[in-house]
């Protein structure tokens, strides 16, 4: 060892060259992650006047990507362009209030309104109401499920719990366990 080898002579101390790259390291991620930040894009959709009044009551993605929109005026969809409304078939609702949106396992959208109907629609035609020959509720449907074995679930506001399954139409309410009539969404 040379005489006059100390720590100062041989440059900066060991805390310092410690506290030197920590900043580094700080400035590198600091300036990466301020380049590599991604801005959120907003844009304005806008529709056609005569349903500029409608109230959105939920949006639904459609297993193919396409956007559905329950209003208070019915049901439009977004094509990634244009919003189309979707005309509902003879008979057409009184209140076409839509409170549940979603698709089989086929395809065919299906929604739920207020006044406890349902409607589908195949290939974008005209929602179709659908009528089995049991009564249907007269509570708003707030949730629609399909089960694996082509069984379809429907939940209601007022009602309870429905099932369709092999033509057949059950109804679930107090009297079979439920908490409550007031069931506000579905999942199976």
């Amino acid at each position: 060892m040379r005489k006059g080898n100390t720590k100062q002579q041989r440059g900066l101390p060991i805390k310092g060259i410690k506290l030197t790259l920590v900043i580094v390291l700080w400035l590198i991620g600091w300036s990466y992650s301020t380049v590599s930040a991604q801005e959120p894009i907003w844009r304005e959709h806008r529709i056609n006047e005569e349903f500029a009044k409608a109230k959105l009551n939920l949006i639904h993605e459609h297993s193919n990507g396409m956007l559905w929109f329950g209003t208070s005026e019915g049901l439009f969809y977004y094509d990634g362009l244009q919003y189309y409304p979707v005309p509902f078939s003879n008979p057409a609702p009184v209140d076409p209030s839509i409170h549940s949106i979603t698709n089989d396992l086929a395809g065919k959208v299906w929604v739920g309104l207020e006044d406890g109907a349902l409607y589908f629609q195949e290939n974008f035609g005209l929602l179709q109401y659908w009528h089995p020959e049991i009564n249907l509720p007269t509570s708003p449907i707030t949730g629609i499920v399909f089960g694996k074995d082509s069984s379809m679930w429907f939940s209601t506001y007022g009602e309870g719990l429905y099932l369709y399954k092999n033509k057949e139409l059950h109804h679930f309410d107090l009297e079979d366990g439920l908490s409550g009539l007031d069931i506000y969404q579905i999942k199976l």
